[in-house]
């Protein structure tokens, strides 16, 4: 199987792929955009998570686990 992993929020563009890996709803619902075989995953940004429930190590097993 061929899989490709994005981040959300990752990309952005105006051609069919950069609109399919950004993986915002918004611009696959309007512009019925391709979603397999793209999986997203969350960016390793512990500076820009809002919550900070989570310790930085924490967070990085929890991007971890995701993929």
């Amino acid at each position: 199987k061929k899989k490709i992993i994005s981040r959300w929020r990752g990309y952005h563009g105006s051609g069919v792929m950069t609109g399919s890996l950004t993986g915002l709803d918004l611009f696959h619902n309007a512009f019925d955009l391709p979603r397999a075989p793209i999986l997203h995953t969350e960016a390793p940004y512990y500076f820009r998570r809002a919550d900070r429930s989570m310790s930085e190590e924490q967070f990085s097993q929890h991007c971890a686990d995701k993929l």
